[in-house]
């Protein structure tokens, strides 16, 4: 469990003394893979400390975790059931196929995601929420405010070359690390007075990389995953290696495309 020094404590809690039930605290969960857990660890303290989170913004793994606190699950459900015994089960079910778009249509995904959050809407979330992904053609931020809660995780969970990109409306939208780790300004959107960002990444994106396409920053996540997310299995990071030795001819969105383009 994480816990914030002394120090932090005193002062926030001195800041906002006088004006506690009115502030808007707003949680901007980054993105990060295997190291999601560590979400739960903030949530978890807190809770302990009573501080009260008034809206959630995440992005790829922090869409996820921020989904089911703003769906009302228990953290400790979170921590225990779904980002351990579940990730299991979800990357197994998907090495034996190879379809076009990626390793994994993401349908298993969907029936976690399903058991999990139930058939709930953005919208009719008791706490605000919204998630963001990229759209795979144009590199845009997609911010996804209302609709299905299940569909918006997925989209922002879409690891290119993984799982299948989620179409929504004409995008086709993956995973939203890519064009926004962690989610500060949409939360603030979201009508937060006060953030707190929670950045799990393994290292910072450095500034002269942010203005590249959508490509370029799809090949640097995919190389950086392959060194820092523990929850890919070993024979599916040998198999996404040796992709990036290939290059097809088939366009978006084959697996091999999307693995290849720059």
């Amino acid at each position: 469990t994480v816990s914030p020094p002394a120090s932090i404590r005193y002062d926030y809690r001195m800041r906002t003394r006088s004006h506690r039930k009115d502030l808007k605290i707003g949680l901007a969960l980054g993105s990060g893979g295997a190291r999601g857990a560590a979400h739960t660890g903030v949530l978890n303290v807190f809770d302990r400390e009573g501080i009260p989170i008034s809206v959630v913004s995440g992005s790829s793994i922090g869409a996820l975790v921020g989904a089911a606190y703003a769906v009302g699950l228990p953290v400790e459900q979170v921590e225990r059931e779904w980002l351990v015994t579940d990730a299991h089960r979800l990357f197994r079910s998907f090495l034996p196929t190879f379809p076009r778009a990626g390793l994994s249509s993401g349908s298993e995904l969907r029936k976690i995601l399903t058991d999990v959050l139930g058939d709930a809407r953005i919208e009719d979330l008791p706490i605000p929420y919204a998630a963001v992904a990229c759209d795979i053609d144009t590199g845009d931020t997609v911010v996804l405010r209302e609709g299905p809660l299940v569909d918006a995780v997925r989209a922002s969970t879409a690891i290119p070359g993984i799982f299948h990109p989620v179409r929504r409306g004409d995008r086709l939208l993956i995973d939203g690390g890519l064009v926004d780790p962690v989610p500060v300004r949409t939360c603030r959107d979201l009508g937060a007075d006060f953030v707190i960002a929670v950045d799990i990444a393994p290292r910072p994106v450095p500034t002269t990389q942010r203005g590249r396409n959508v490509w370029d920053r799809i090949g640097d996540q995919l190389r950086e995953g392959l060194t820092h997310q523990t929850w890919i299995p070993n024979s599916l990071t040998e198999l996404l290696e040796s992709l990036f030795r290939e290059r097809p001819e088939r366009p978006l969105p084959g697996l091999y495309s999307i693995l290849n383009q720059s």
